[in-house]
This record gives C-alpha cells, sequence and structure tokens, in this order.
C-alpha cells in the first residue's frame, strides 16, 4: 500500500503545480518507484528482467520529456 501511496501522493501534488500531460507521462513511474520500495522494504528479489524493465521505463519518460518543446500556458489565448 505505501509503495502505491506515496507516488500517487506526490502526483497530486504535482498536479497543482504542472500540466495534466507532462503529470501523465510521469505515472510510468509509479511501477518503478513501487518495485524500489519493495525491494528496500519488503526484501524482495529484483531479478534481470524487472532491471531492464525499469530501464525500459525510466528511457522512454526521459525521451519523452525531453522531446516536448512546447507546454501550454494556462490561460494564454491561442487565436491571437
Amino acid at each position: 500500500m505505501l509503495a502505491t501511496a506515496i507516488p500517487f501522493t506526490s502526483f497530486i501534488i504535482a498536479a497543482q503545480v504542472d500540466s495534466a500531460a507532462r503529470l501523465g507521462v510521469a505515472g510510468y513511474l509509479v511501477p518503478v518507484i513501487a518495485v524500489t520500495l519493495a525491494v528496500a522494504f519488503l526484501d524482495e528479489d529484483l531479478t534481470p528482467a524487472v532491471v531492464v524493465g525499469a530501464f525500459l521505463i525510466i528511457s522512454g519518460v526521459i525521451l519523452t520529456e525531453r522531446s516536448s518543446r512546447h507546454v501550454p500556458v494556462p490561460g494564454a489565448d491561442i487565436a491571437e
């Protein structure tokens, strides 16, 4: 439960600061955080497949964030 509560609480706090599109991408990190906490606190095994999966998820989030060129400003008038 803690492994899910921490990322989602962080997500809700961040929703007040950042755009929903950007936070949607960050939501993919929830399983990585959950596995990290499970390994640290529940003595779960960290298999090579889990490490590769975490690497792919983190790489995808980084690539998506870097490719984002324009973040719309809330309330900005598009039709000028």
